[in-house]
């Protein structure tokens, strides 16, 4: 049971690359990926009960779009502020 756990362990390691920079990168692609399908999600349940409760379907909706849309508001937040976000690369491959 444990040697899989280590497998694996090691695995997710190696996946990043030896520095932090694509660590980082893989773990941002993935954090970005559970958030768009959350947003969705929580969308969806939004539309799904708007005839029992119209108040709370719609913040689940507009909750969904801001945590589906996370990623483009940042970035225009980032490049309002002056940020240079041009050499940041979210990798999203490995998934």
């Amino acid at each position: 049971m444990l040697n899989g756990f280590f497998n694996v362990a090691i695995l997710a390691q190696a996946a990043g690359g030896t520095n932090i920079q694509g660590a980082l990168s893989k773990v941002l692609g993935l954090l970005m990926l559970i958030g768009f399908v959350y947003g969705v999600i929580k969308v969806i349940g939004g539309a799904a009960n708007y005839n029992r409760d119209p108040d709370g379907a719609k913040q689940s909706i507009i909750a969904g779009v801001l945590i589906a849309a996370a990623v483009a508001i940042m970035t225009v937040v980032f490049r309002a502020f002056g940020i240079d976000v041009t050499g940041m690369t979210i990798d999203v491959t490995g998934f």
